[in-house]
């Protein structure tokens, strides 16, 4: 997050608090925090334990309405950095970052700490077909949510930080192993019936 904390700090004007989506994001926020010199403030706080990751639609909407406490007096005139472990349909972000604006922040700006998530994983991991980078550049995906910009951790920043380039980060780039090509063309011709 370092070079994140560079290319906001000095292209916009300098955030006041640096806030994570409990619990999953608290490592990357104070990180992120700690990069840009930026006060980690505890101002979204959990109420329960909501899945809203496995949940169907509808019910998913009024778990993520229920899921979090927004502190306004901490957030009231700030410029933000919310930061959250990834962004796979943006239901929890389309919820927080009218909030937080609600809330009187100035200006919301989303760090995720893992690069855009545009692809289905077909190896165990049941990944929605609304993904909401699919297809989207970050701007466009700011602007959906409603926030003021959008920035991601890189690829190449996600070797580094694992220490390994042997990953799979198909849901990432599209790079499937061979032996999955077969399968994922069987279930693209599925999905066409």
């Amino acid at each position: 997050f370092a070079y994140l904390a560079y290319v906001l700090t000095f292209n916009t004007d300098r955030p006041d608090i640096v806030i994570s989506v409990p619990e999953s994001a608290n490592p990357a926020a104070e990180g992120y925090s700690v990069a840009a010199g930026i006060d980690l403030v505890k101002a979204i706080t959990k109420r329960g334990d909501y899945r809203t990751f496995i949940t169907h639609d509808g019910a998913r909407t009024q778990a993520v309405e229920q899921k979090y406490d927004i502190h306004k007096s901490l957030i009231r005139g700030k410029r933000v950095v919310l930061v959250d472990d990834s962004l796979v349909r943006g239901s929890n972000m389309r919820h927080l970052v009218p909030a937080l604006f609600e809330a009187g922040a100035e200006q919301v700006h989303l760090m995720i700490a893992s690069p855009p998530i545009r692809f289905r994983n077909f190896q165990g991991i049941a990944l929605p077909g609304n993904l909401i980078a699919e297809g989207r550049e970050p701007d466009q995906v700011a602007k959906l949510l409603g926030a003021n910009s959008l920035h991601h951790l890189s690829l190449p920043s996600l070797y580094e930080a694992t220490g390994s380039d042997q990953l799979d980060t198909s849901c990432f780039d599209g790079r499937y192993p061979a032996i999955m090509e077969e399968f994922i063309q069987k279930q693209k011709e599925l999905a066409r019936v």
